[in-house]
């Protein structure tokens, strides 16, 4: 009896082990997670900036991995070509998957980790997620993806498209059409875009996109709204106005300038 308990008890640590995965792919979707919940949060609110920062981080990074984790089974020989292999995907490629989050460092870390497997370029990658404000202070290590057998990347792979299908059915990225570049993530860059554009709905793109960089920063939206402004789009900065208020309620600046809407809208009357 006891040796039949001993053998039940090893068999079940044996299978424990097999079946446990690293740990840091739970604490990874954990994180993500964290930034979609806080997403419908601020949707709740009508928050629509706010909302596509935090849901836009999220999602980005999930759907970095969920590519990755195409590109190293198609690596190890599954599928017939690559574009049928990844038909399931709704963003098949890097620049597309960076533009749904300037914010992300998980972009770049991730084509950097498939461009190093495949023996390209890596360094400069590596260095533009390293060099991301949101890049995690322990780093980011998921090297053992090369390690995973092709039964458990396609777990894993099947895991992250059930999560994509339920971000996307209730988010969609706001592409702004700008270039691929490592200064997206700061709102300084986009700010002095917005002050050397000659076209002011083009300015008005670049100061929006500022805001969306980093959204708990007053100064930002003072450009978003102003230059909205400028371009004559009065829904958009009465849209931002609004947002900017709900962060900064006691921004006289914001204040007056909502004072000024409402005596217009008065006066229309």
């Amino acid at each position: 009896m006891r040796r039949l308990l001993f053998v039940l008890l090893v068999l079940a640590i044996s299978l424990s082990v097999l079946s446990a995965r690293d740990e840091r792919i739970d604490s990874f979707l954990d994180e993500m997670e964290m930034y979609l919940d806080i997403g419908k949060l601020v949707d709740s609110e009508y928050l629509p900036v706010l909302h596509g920062y935090y849901t836009g981080f999220g999602a980005a990074g999930i759907t970095s991995l969920r590519y990755a984790v195409d590109i190293v089974l198609w690596m190890m020989g599954e599928g017939s070509d690559f574009s049928s292999f990844t038909e399931k995907s709704r963003f098949n490629d890097w620049d597309t998957i960076a533009a749904i989050s300037y914010n992300s460092p998980y972009p770049y870390y991730f084509e950097g980790l498939i461009n190093y497997w495949q023996g390209l370029d890596h360094s400069e990658l590596y260095a533009n997620a390293a060099l991301m404000p949101t890049f995690p202070e322990n780093g980011i290590d998921f090297g053992f993806l090369a390690d995973m057998s092709i039964p458990e990347l396609y777990d894993l792979r099947e895991e992250l498209y059930a999560m994509e299908e339920v971000i996307y059915s209730e988010y969609q990225p706001s592409f702004l059409g700008l270039p691929r570049s490592e200064r997206n993530c700061l709102s300084s860059y986009f700010r002095q875009c917005a002050d050397g554009a000659t076209d002011s709905r083009r300015a008005a793109l670049y100061a929006f996109a500022a805001v969306t960089v980093e959204p708990l920063l007053c100064v930002n939206w003072h450009y978003a709204v102003a230059y909205a402004m400028k371009a004559n789009d009065e829904y958009m900065s009465a849209r931002l106005l609004q947002e900017a208020l709900f962060i900064f309620p006691d921004n006289y600046s914001f204040k007056l300038l909502k004072e000024g809407y409402m005596n217009l809208l008065e006066e229309e009357k």
